[in-house]
């Protein structure tokens, strides 16, 4: 992720890009290329980071985020998991977790605030609501008795004919 894939403005982070052993190429599909929401509260830490970042390191030339060292240089994503990641479980006394667990964390959290599918589709970048429901439909609480009630309440307060 580079700097101008944020829009602090409207608290979206744009994916346009992806990186492998160190070069840039464009998201495979489109619905990769997607615009993630993000809370304000991580627009601020963000603010603040890059704020740090100008000062601590010594270039960036890719303007990314997140680099691998004091030169700028993108970071291999082994080494994310191992030096980072995997560190900050540890650091938290958390589980050792995939990182890509993240995702479905992500998702789960979404789907308990009461996201909807299609929202969720288009966060996590899948081709179809489908898919979505196809993989996470199982986090969904049980509601099938709770509609129908609410149903049979709507049915109950119709005027007679």
């Amino acid at each position: 992720m580079q700097w101008g894939d944020i829009d602090f403005a409207s608290s979206k982070v744009f994916v346009r890009r992806t990186i492998q052993e160190g070069k840039f190429y464009e998201p495979k599909t489109v619905s990769s290329k997607r615009q993630i929401f993000i809370p304000p509260m991580l627009i601020e830490e963000l603010k603040v980071y890059q704020a740090r970042q100008t000062v601590e390191l010594d270039a960036n030339p890719h303007e990314l985020v997140f680099p691998y060292n004091k030169k700028g240089l993108p970071m291999d994503p082994r080494t994310l998991v191992r030096k980072i990641f995997e560190p900050a479980l540890k650091r938290a006394e958390l589980r050792t977790i995939n990182f890509h667990a993240l995702r479905h964390s992500y998702v789960s959290m979404l789907i308990n605030q009461g996201a909807n599918i299609k929202f969720i589709q288009k966060q996590v970048g899948h081709a179809s609501a489908q898919l979505t429901w196809d993989v996470y439909g199982h986090l969904y609480p049980e509601t099938e008795k709770a509609v129908i009630d609410k149903l049979g309440q709507a049915i109950e307060v119709l005027p007679a004919r």
